[in-house]
């Protein structure tokens, strides 16, 4: 008789739950504000070296898209950046000698990367990234980031 009556109470709780509205597995991420940005460009940097490693010429960080962090893992954060061709062909290995520039009419493309962190914003590694095209740069004036 007991075990008759959990398959029941397990669909009346699971349609209480969806009747409510309450959804329990979806959270609602937090979103950094633009003023915040400046605490995550360690983040882009390295996930700009990362997608440049394997690539010739190396990619030039135009700047930082979205900041998001998920509220279910309080130690990922989820980034996008966009980025385009520069002049050099490969990442210098001390970052204060990185005089290059984006190439004029080169393409333009986001990044994503969903990177673990440790302490704050320690940087561990990256779970997953990606990127896809954009378009074309075409502006001579950039405001990226100086190495």
């Amino acid at each position: 008789m007991l075990l008759r009556m959990i398959p029941i109470a397990l669909v009346i709780v699971v349609a209480s739950i969806c009747l409510s509205g309450t959804n329990l597995a979806t959270a609602e991420p937090v979103v950094v504000p633009r003023s915040a940005f400046h605490q995550y460009t360690h983040l882009a940097v390295r996930l700009a070296r990362l997608k440049s490693w394997n690539r010739t010429p190396a990619l030039y960080l135009l700047g930082l898209r979205r900041v998001v962090w998920p509220q279910r893992w309080a130690n990922q954060v989820v980034i996008t950046i966009d980025v385009t061709d520069s002049t050099c062909r490969r990442w210098p290995r001390n970052p204060r000698n990185f005089h290059c520039r984006p190439r004029f009419n080169s393409r333009q493309y986001s990044c994503k990367g969903k990177a673990l962190v440790r302490n704050g914003l320690r940087f561990v590694r990256f779970l997953w990234t990606k990127c896809w095209r954009r378009g074309f740069c075409r502006k001579r004036n950039y405001f990226g980031y100086s190495f």
